[in-house]
């Protein structure tokens, strides 16, 4: 027997310094990979694209420094290390102010905004206001400094008058354009409000731009030379005409609009006696009071004062547009998907990921929108463009809470059967109220049999004068206990217990009778009977009001159209659902069902294609129904029109298309194993009506045009010709 034996079977009792032989001899347990967070792999790519956006941006603040720039030689002008940089610098704060909003109320792109939606968050609409108004004093204090550096004394804050006879005065024109920035930053966060600039578009091709700028076109610039350039310089090129229109009709209504009345009307006094307490604390030459002196140079401010705020809203919006440019974009990293350990060409890895799946379940099933709205889009790369992830995904089948593939088709499931629990639930309440007064009707008829038959149970005999009981002597002058409180629940009670019936008192209706006819004629009782009841001439006239109200400009954050309630329905107004979850849940779970007939060895897929057929289905048929019959327009949507449903519901009508074409797919691939799957030909036959748009009000498609277009047989044979499905017809055939 060896030594290592005898000391493993024997060990000495004091040998505290022994070889430990067992711990080599006997296999060691294989740690569990620790699954990293989605948010993890997310934060640091957010944080990549953040940095980029802020170069971008710090590229626009030194071309500004070039503009601001005061100084006679040209290299200083410009050169980074110098004035120019420190200038680049301080304009980089307003436009960090911008980035601050965005990323604190960063969220994926609905329709569901409007006045209600501001209203509903006035966190969110202070911190905006805040944030844009600190921004704008800020660039206001910049321009005043690079406009008064150059020996100018128009903006100072002291003008020195004339040598000689004029004593020093606080100059009322930088609080002029002070006051003009801070309105200029209160009129941009109305508009990143009403116009939702914190969503984030996760679409697939949201950073191809269209061509809207019309100078571009006008000099004859091709495509291919804007495609030379960076892509957020390229976008930021073709937006330029949006920006530049956007701060042109801002700066046009502050500063020839709104800015003179507000000033002069509302702001000046308390503007004025602000800063002069300010300016008298370090020019000590100031008199101790004085009433507002007057702008000077009025041509050479409203000059300064028109092409300033042009170049602040200008900045804002190229901010706006650099984040929305860099920051929604696909979830990978090096051509690889987020969540994917990625080697370089020697083999070495760059980017570790234990249990690349594992992360990417954990952001599917995230609570926070945003790690579960750019998980599912990784999810429809994954399942589209890589398919040795792909494969992956139907090989793990030894996880802890099931396969991968159970999980994943589980997620997507939920998310698209939450837009049939969202019609069930905006449907409930017209059934539930006239069941509830159905019932009410019931109750009263039940209560007031009780009542007669307790009645007729009493013992005959002659009826109580009163409930109470005989007063004493004493007491017939005393305040009763049950005074007024008590006579007011009693009245209360019996109107309760009566409805319907008059609460006055008979005397007191004659007596309010006979005023109104000793003060008023028949004629005017009556006008004035249909004035309160809703029907004369002042509800007509305010009704119309609202309606005109409503149908101008004005009036758009007030309306609650048609395709916003519809949205709000089907898509979901929680912060973890949105119409990119649901169209990326489908698009990933009709493909990963797809490739299954050639990349999964196990079978894992096949026993649930029953069930993702009758999902789609039913989800289908209750979209067409919604949409097409049960929804109804909200009175404030004056433009709606009943033949025009599914032209305006484009949201609804894009989502429905998605999830028929992944039902048509399938059904195509796997209906004739319908029966070895578990299905019935009823369920086939109404999952394709479902897919065509035969069932429930389908004369008017969703679709496109072009796929409007198209019959069935054309899409059919259109489907069948796809590569996967060539490769799924052939392996039949084989076998």
């Amino acid at each position: 027997m060896s030594t290592s034996t005898m000391i493993t079977q024997n060990p000495p009792i004091n040998s505290l310094f022994a070889p430990r032989t067992t711990n080599t001899s006997t296999p060691s347990a294989t740690p569990i990979p620790r699954i990293r967070p989605y948010k993890d792999f997310l934060t640091a790519a957010l944080h990549r694209r953040f940095v980029r956006a802020a170069g971008v941006t710090f590229i626009i603040c030194w071309f500004y420094s070039f503009i601001f720039s005061t100084s006679g030689s040209l290299i200083w002008s410009w050169f980074p290390i110098g004035p120019a940089g420190i200038r680049a610098l301080l304009l980089f704060a307003p436009c960090l102010a911008v980035f601050i909003v965005r990323v604190a109320n960063m969220h994926v792109a609905t329709t569901s905004g409007g006045l209600t939606q501001i209203l509903k968050k006035p966190g969110t609409t202070l911190h905006t206001v805040g944030w844009y108004v600190w921004s704008a004093w800020f660039y206001g204090e910049i321009f005043i400094w690079t406009r008064g550096s150059s020996g100018s004394i128009e903006l100072g804050w002291v003008d020195p008058g004339r040598s000689g006879y004029e004593r020093p005065r606080m100059n009322e024109n930088p609080i002029f354009l002070r006051c003009l920035f801070v309105l200029m930053g209160l009129g941009q966060a109305s508009l990143h409000l009403s116009r939702d600039y914190d969503a984030i578009d996760l679409s697939e091709g949201n950073g191809l731009s269209k061509r809207r700028n019309a100078l571009l076109s006008y000099l004859g610039v091709q495509d291919q030379t804007l495609d030379k350039l960076p892509r957020s310089a390229r976008v930021l090129v073709e937006n330029s005409g949006l920006i530049a229109d956007r701060a042109f009709k801002l700066v046009f209504c502050g500063t020839v609009m709104a800015h003179s009345p507000f000033y002069f009307i509302v702001v000046r006094r308390m503007a004025w006696r602000w800063t002069y307490a300010i300016g008298r604390t370090v020019f000590r030459e100031l008199p101790p009071t004085s009433p507002p002196t007057g702008l000077v140079n009025v041509v050479r401010l409203a000059w300064q004062a028109f092409y300033s705020s042009l170049l602040l809203v200008a900045l804002w919006e190229a901010s706006n547009t650099i984040f929305d440019i860099t920051v929604p974009q696909p979830p990978t990293k090096k051509g690889e998907p987020l969540t994917s350990e990625i080697k370089d060409a020697r083999g070495a890895v760059v980017h570790r990921s234990a249990d690349p799946n594992g992360s990417l379940l954990n952001g599917l099933k995230a609570k926070r929108e945003i790690p579960k709205a750019f998980a599912f889009w990784e999810l429809s790369l994954i399942s589209k463009d890589f398919e040795a992830r792909r494969k992956t995904i139907y090989t793990e089948v030894d996880r802890r809470d099931g396969s991968a593939w159970e999980q994943i088709c589980q997620v997507c499931l939920s998310e698209i059967r939450a837009i049939k629990v969202r019609i069930t639930e905006a449907n409930r309440p017209a059934l539930s109220s006239a069941q509830q007064k159905e019932q009410e009707l019931r109750r009263q008829q039940h209560e007031h049999l009780i009542g007669r038959e307790a009645e007729e149970q009493q013992i005959v005999g002659l009826r109580k004068i009163a409930d109470r009981p005989v007063v004493n002597d004493a007491a017939v002058f005393a305040r009763g206990s049950n005074g007024s409180p008590f006579a007011v629940s009693n009245l209360a009670r019996s109107i309760g217990q009566s409805p319907g019936s008059d609460a006055a008192l008979p005397v007191a209706r004659k007596a309010l009778q006979w005023s109104a006819d000793r003060a008023l004629s028949r004629a005017d009782q009556e006008r004035l009977a249909k004035v309160g009841t809703g029907d004369g001439f002042i509800a007509q006239k305010s009704q119309g009001y609202i309606l005109q109200f409503l149908r101008s400009p004005a009036g758009e954050p007030f309306r609650k159209t048609f395709d916003r309630q519809v949205a709000g329905v089907i898509l979901g107004s929680g912060p973890a659902t949105n119409k990119r979850n649901i169209i990326y849940a489908s698009e990933a779970l009709t493909q990963l069902v797809m490739c299954s007939l050639a990349e999964d060895s196990y079978g894992s897929v096949s026993k649930d294609v029953a069930e993702i057929v009758r999902t789609l289905t039913e989800v289908v048929d209750a979209v067409e129904k919604f949409v097409g019959h049960e929804a109804k327009a909200h009175w404030t949507d004056v433009s709606f029109r009943e033949e025009t449903r599914w032209q305006v519901a484009t949201e609804a009508a894009e989502v429905l298309q998605v999830l028929r074409s992944g039902l048509e797919r399938i059904v195509l691939a796997f209906g004739e194993y319908a029966g070895s799957i578990g299905l019935s030909k009823k369920e086939v036959r109404e999952a394709r009506e479902a897919a065509v748009g035969s069932r429930g009000g389908a004369g008017a498609l969703p679709a496109s045009k072009e796929k409007a277009a198209i019959g069935a047989g054309e899409r059919s044979r259109e489907v069948e010709r796809r590569p996967e499905m060539q490769e799924a017809t052939s392996r039949r055939r084989r076998n």
